[in-house]
């Protein structure tokens, strides 16, 4: 288990997390991206090979459902991360 947002999140990190993001039905899934401080590109993703070239930005990236019971995070930092975290429940 990894930990982001400055270690207060506990959620899966790397290829468990893609792998997670992989088995997602798209439907109902928003998304937004930039640098920290603009994050200006709201938008919604309905098949896979739009999630894919999302996630070639640069930039951070945000992926989550609808009603919030998942997000993906992929971060610009080449180092760390993606992470997968399900709501608590």
């Amino acid at each position: 288990m990894a930990h982001f947002t400055w270690g207060e999140v506990d959620a899966t990190e790397g290829l468990e997390a893609i792998n997670h993001l992989n088995n997602i039905d798209l439907n109902g899934v928003i998304t937004f991206s930039g640098f920290p401080g603009d994050f200006s590109k709201i938008k919604t993703v309905k098949s896979k090979k739009k999630l894919s070239e999302l996630l070639q930005n640069i930039d951070d990236v945000y992926i989550t459902a609808l009603d919030f019971s998942w997000t993906f995070v992929k971060t610009h930092e080449d180092y760390i991360g993606p992470y997968f975290k399900f709501r608590n429940r």
